[in-house]
């Protein structure tokens, strides 16, 4: 209520007196002339509401819980959560080799489903990442206590709180390093953590991980660094891996294998002591040294996977083509040395076609004798267009001796309107 004229809100808060008479009394807001201040007066701890009524802290702390419960499940998900957009596209032959990795945002993913990961992997990530990943809601209390314990122990930023899920989030959706960012990206964990399983979650974050030299995924990472696929990691590759994505620059494994081999052995012997590894594994698996490698993706058939990029939208993480790579190796060698046996009539530049008419499908597609040439290589010959000429008299002549003219033949030289 209004006190007086004054226009100050009176706070709705029960006192008592010490009297035997005392009862409730209304504390104004602000004081009116000829108010005589109340001696030995006791305010009841709450939240005021309507009425007077006193809510007690208690029914707060049971308000808040179920709201906290509750907001999640209904709060909308971001649909790029649910389902990554691809940052890659993969171009595959009619036999499934790899022809092309066709970056969207300058980054190649390849996306690889749970089962085709090394368990090993799976157990180094969730031991150097989240070991309570299958436990807590997508945000880990005991995690956050731990970081924040072991940071104002050494002064400085030594641990993370975050869990897979969280970083999943930070991983799709950037959120930046503030506080109020922290907040957005554990509150979008819990969000996602009521619309997917716990294996949906880990499956795309694997496929999102960091690992430098543009690359994101393990299957990618696998494929660049090693030539090989995520399922055949052994003990000693997965625990290298695992560790990098926490520094992708500052851990690269072309240049600090040492340090990296450093950070794995703890996972190494985490895997002994679970029995994932027995005494003579763990000697093994200490005593290998994985052989990195630079990123080197495929770039076959690039006249073709460039118009298949350009003519469709990048919806999907894999497209299988018509394309047959041997067919298409061929087709390049055949070209290139017609073009050398022309060398002396000055063609410089060609292009094949080798289709299957029948099934209407496009075996090799050569668009110029080198891609990578600066002067026209990335013209595409097969789709260039050209006069018809001379070339359509083959189909005319043909036409004609069907309907039974032959080279005696005459005709009127005169206008004809058909």
């Amino acid at each position: 209520m209004l006190c007086g004229q004054t226009g100050c809100w009176a706070p709705c808060v029960q006192v008592r007196g010490q009297g035997s008479g005392a009862g409730p009394l209304r504390v104004p807001g602000c004081d009116r002339p000829g108010d005589v201040p109340a001696r030995h007066v006791r305010v009841e701890r709450g939240i005021p509401v309507c009425g007077g009524v006193v809510v007690r802290w208690p029914l707060c702390i049971l308000l808040a819980t179920v709201l906290l419960a509750l907001l999640p499940r209904l709060w909308p998900c971001p649909p790029e959560l649910l389902d990554p957009p691809p940052r890659s596209v993969r171009y595959l032959d009619r036999n499934g080799v790899l022809l092309r990795d066709i970056p969207i945002r300058g980054e190649h993913e390849w996306r690889v489903s749970l089962s085709d990961v090394s368990p090993y992997f799976i157990f180094a990530i969730l031991h150097a990442e989240d070991r309570r990943f299958y436990l807590h809601p997508g945000v880990d209390p005991f995690a956050i206590a731990r970081a924040l314990w072991q940071d104002l122990r050494a002064g400085r930023v030594v641990s993370g709180g975050s869990t897979i899920t969280q970083q999943y989030v930070r991983n799709v959706i950037p959120t930046g390093h503030t506080v109020l960012c922290k907040l957005k990206e554990a509150f979008l964990a819990l969000v996602i953590e009521t619309r997917l399983p716990k294996d949906e979650i880990l499956e795309h974050y694997l496929n999102v991980l960091p690992y430098g030299h543009n690359l994101r995924g393990v299957q990618a990472a696998a494929r660049f660094y090693l030539g090989k696929d995520a399922r055949q990691l052994n003990a000693t590759e997965a625990a290298v891996l695992a560790v990098v994505p926490r520094a992708p620059s500052g851990l690269n494994p072309l240049d600090h294998l040492d340090h990296l081999l450093a950070l794995a052995r703890p996972l190494l012997y985490q895997m002994y002591d679970d029995g994932i590894l027995d005494a003579t594994g763990l000697a093994a698996a200490l005593a290998f040294r994985p052989t990195f490698r630079p990123p080197a993706p495929p770039f076959e058939a690039p006249h073709a996977t460039t118009r298949l990029h350009a003519d469709s939208p990048p919806t999907s993480h894999t497209v299988k083509t018509t394309i047959d790579a041997q067919i298409q190796h061929l087709a390049e060698g055949a070209l290139r040395a017609h073009l050398k046996a022309l060398g002396r009539e000055d063609v410089e530049n060609g292009a094949i076609v080798v289709a299957d008419t029948q099934a209407g499908e496009v075996l090799a597609l050569v668009g110029s004798r080198d891609f990578f040439d600066p002067l026209a290589g990335q013209v595409d010959g097969t789709n260039a267009l050209r006069q018809p000429g001379s070339t359509l008299k083959t189909f005319l002549y043909a036409m004609a001796l069907l309907k039974g003219y032959t080279p005696a033949s005459l005709l009127e030289d005169e206008p004809v309107t058909f």
